[in-house]
């Protein structure tokens, strides 16, 4: 099926809300499975809201309490979104699960990113599918709310082969670290390839 919101700002194609009306956390069980078509059109060409953060997400858990299950994005999915600061799939509630993608997502908008974890996830973060977050300053993934594991298998981002251009592919803050892949002077490029590298010696499972 399809869904498509046409809300120019705060548009969630599929919502779940660890909280309640009175804002009290709760924790739900769950799964979300999405095999078909979610749009987001988000600000038109004339709208006020065309340069501004608008904080779209194609899929979105957020509240105070904890979402029990996976998210999953079949092949075949598609995900097209615009807007400044929007964001494919984002967890900004505790997720005990992981998140699969081998669909697609396109995110328009500058400063967005295609799955973007603020809180923690304590299984893992897998991605088959293809990532464009072509705007400047986006990110395909980022996870910087804790992941319990990570791999990635194909992250797509237009702008990556610029080396400094502002376009990161995957940066995932708690991993990068541990790891060493960020060094001082390093560009964008060379986090990716090292990045890849690790892929490839299967050292970021």
């Amino acid at each position: 099926g399809t869904i498509t919101n046409a809300q120019e700002s705060g548009a969630s194609g599929i919502l779940v809300s660890t909280s309640n009306t009175s804002g009290q956390a709760r924790d739900i069980t769950g799964s979300i499975t999405d095999s078909g078509t979610i749009k987001l059109p988000g600000p038109s060409s004339t709208s006020t809201l065309l340069g501004s953060s608008v904080l779209n997400a194609g899929i979105l858990v957020s509240g105070g309490g904890v979402f029990h299950g996976s998210i999953s994005r079949a092949a075949g999915s598609t995900l097209t979104m615009s807007g400044n600061s929007s964001n494919g799939i984002w967890i900004a509630s505790a997720l005990d699960g992981s998140i699969t993608n081998a669909g697609s997502m396109t995110i328009s908008g500058n400063g967005s990113t295609g799955i973007l974890a603020t809180a923690a996830i304590s299984g893992s973060v897998i991605n088959s599918g293809t990532i464009a977050a072509p705007g400047q300053l986006s990110v395909g993934i980022y996870a910087g709310g804790g992941v319990g594991a990570f791999r990635l298998l194909r992250v797509y981002a237009r702008e990556i082969a610029r080396a400094g251009a502002g376009v990161v592919a995957c940066v995932l803050a708690e991993l990068c670290a541990a790891i060493g892949v960020i060094e001082a002077g390093d560009n964008h490029q060379t986090i990716l390839v090292r990045l890849k590298r690790l892929h490839d010696r299967h050292e970021l499972e």
